[in-house]
């Protein structure tokens, strides 16, 4: 039976229709001309645009149009609704809906993972976007739970390493295998209920594969994954870039291109991308594929910084430039690599562009210091520091780029011995007040006890810019100083720990210095003196040649954690008779295996 079918039996009486239409005094000029009531859209009316027709506007008043305002629609059809604040009545709803194992490992998340994976800096990905999506994405949710289990199992392992090796895993108690288990379970239904949004092609499924992706990166870390890890930040590049595409291809204005999701997941994914780098990974820079303009993409940096988070992504812009700029000189100056920039405009021209932004960015900093300072929290105030000593890391980088535009010469490295020794003293303040970044926790849910809770970031600290120093600055008690403030590293930064850093950089200064310096020449002072009194033997050591010196450095982690990798070092071959490069373009390659050094 119809709906209405017992209407129509019922009788109505119809207004006899007059013959004359009502005249449309309001709205745009084609409806006007139509005769039908116009909704008065900006800038263009919706009933123009759903009959394909160009709105003429109100006018005095502007708006018309329709292309802008098609594309408007069609781009807004596709863009997904907000995600809703993650309240509490949300969290009890999240919690009837799964088991209690599912529902305790999600506490584990929100109130010990959450906390400690965004850094110093804070994430608005790990604190806000995480809930927001989990609590009604499936896929999201049990990529949570996969990685607090396996977060879990861990700290059972590490309730019974005792200060030895890593325990593994059959030495560990049942429930680190219970939990190592159930994380595998909840990582496998996250990619079940991944997969429609594999072939969705919407805004919203992108956005949620793409959190998906990143829970599932720091799962793989955690493995010891480092291959599969390392694609997944590649391809959620790709999938970031997609993003950007999304509203460009309907030329939207850029202001509605990217939503704060958006704008979180692409922090997020370049802040583990801008790692690898430094670790001579291959790979990808966030930029359009296709674009063909012949300048540099450089922060606007306003006069002063209104947070701390706003100077940091200002810094990891100029990072990311640097970073081409040193790959563009590379390759200009060894043709062996085999991955090239995407600009097209000459090192001499991207450095003209780096320079003023460079020191625009440190002079706002200093500026918004007094600003700043006093709203940060303990944990985040360490940031200041931090952001000063990632700047003059940088500020090598860059300069010694400069310097190499004639040719590549690591000798260059020796007139910023100041630089890498300001780098190691503004570590050693910061590891001083370290003790601020161990989160204090109680019991967790099965009564392990770990004060320090977990030693896993995925963002930024320490460890670069010392792994830098060891490999770069050849000053002997220098480097060797770098190494060991390596140990001392509080976390694991994403890829890395100070540990496995510390061995690939010893590797490295080993092969370098081979045969050069005599046992007991060089070191770090006797009484841990920094830097070594005058007249200590260290201060004496002789310049390392640049025939020792390797000009490129690769460090491959060997998967399934097993504290080892592999270094692999090239550097040019001298023509014995003539004392000159030789121009064959043949290169003397080293490698070498490397064993995690204990802390």
């Amino acid at each position: 039976m119809p709906p209405n079918e017992e209407l129509a039996g019922t009788t109505t009486t119809k207004q006899p229709r007059t013959g004359r239409k009502t005249r449309v005094k309001s709205g745009c000029a084609t409806c006007k001309s139509r005769r039908v009531k116009c909704d008065e859209g900006r800038p263009a009316c919706e009933r123009c645009l759903e009959s394909g027709r160009v709105c003429e506007g109100y006018g005095i008043w502007g708006g018309g149009g329709n292309a802008y305002g098609s594309d408007l629609r069609k781009f807004m059809s596709i863009v997904s609704h907000a995600y809703e604040p993650f309240t509490r009545q949300r969290l009890l709803v999240l919690r009837s809906r799964v088991s209690s194992d599912e529902g305790t490992s999600f506490d584990f998340f929100r109130n010990r993972t959450s906390v400690k994976l965004p850094g110093m800096f804070g994430s608005e990905f790990w604190e806000t976007v995480v809930f927001q999506v989990s609590s009604v994405e499936p896929a999201v949710l049990h990529a949570t739970i996969a990685l607090a289990s396996l977060q879990r199992s861990n700290e059972y392992q590490e309730s019974v390493k005792g200060g030895g090796a890593i325990s593994t895993l059959s030495s560990a108690p049942d429930a680190a295998v219970k939990w190592n288990r159930f994380a595998l379970q909840q990582y496998n239904k996250a990619i079940a209920y991944l997969k429609p949004h594999f072939s969705a092609h919407n805004h919203r499924s992108l956005q949620v594969t793409l959190v998906t992706c990143m829970i599932f990166t720091c799962i793989e870390i955690l493995q010891g994954q480092y291959t599969t890890a390392h694609k997944l930040v590649q391809g959620g590049l790709g999938l970031v870039y997609s993003l950007k595409v999304l509203g460009a291809t309907h030329n939207i204005n850029a202001m509605l291109q990217m939503d704060s999701m958006d704008l979180s997941l692409v922090e997020a994914f370049s802040r583990l991308n801008i790692q690898s780098p430094l670790f001579s990974f291959p790979t990808s820079y966030f930029k359009d594929k296709n674009s063909e303009e012949t300048h540099m993409h450089l922060p606007d940096i306003p006069s002063s910084f209104a947070t701390l988070q706003e100077a940091r992504q200002s810094l990891d812009e100029l990072f990311s430039a640097v970073i081409q700029l040193n790959r563009a000189v590379a390759i200009t100056n060894y043709g062996y690599l085999s991955l090239s920039p995407n600009l097209t405009i000459s090192p001499a021209e991207q450095a003209a562009q780096l320079l003023p932004a460079l020191t625009t960015w440190l002079y706002s900093y200093n500026a918004s210091l007094p600003i700043i300072e006093p709203k940060l929290n303990p944990r985040s105030s360490l940031g200041v520091p931090l952001l000063r000593i990632y700047y003059v890391m940088i500020s090598i980088i860059f300069s010694t780029c400069v310097d190499q535009f004639t040719g590549g010469n690591e000798m260059v490295y020796d007139t910023y011995t100041p630089e890498f020794a300001s780098i190691v003293t503004q570590t050693l303040a910061f590891s001083a007040h370290s003790d601020i970044l161990r989160i204090k926790y109680g019991p967790s849910t099965q009564g392990i006890s770990t004060p320090e809770g977990q030693k896993f970031t995925a963002d930024l600290g320490i460890i670069a810019p010392l792994f830098y120093t060891a490999v770069k600055c050849r000053v002997p008690w220098l480097r060797r100083q770098a190494i060991s403030c390596l140990l001392t590293a509080p976390h694991r930064e994403a890829f890395w720990d100070g540990g496995l850093a510390a061995a690939a950089a010893q590797k490295i200064k080993d092969l370098e210095e081979r045969g050069f310096y005599e046992a007991g020449v060089v070191g770090v002072s006797p009484s841990g003196e920094f830097p070594p009194p005058q007249g200590h033997s260290a201060r004496a050591a002789a310049t390392l040649p640049e025939t020792h010196r390797f000009h490129e450095v690769q460090v491959l982690l060997e998967d399934k954690y097993q504290g080892a990798g592999r270094v692999v070092c090239r550097r040019k071959r001298m023509d014995s008779e003539l004392g000159v490069w030789r121009q064959d373009g043949d290169w003397e390659v080293m490698e070498d295996w490397f064993n995690l050094l204990e802390k």
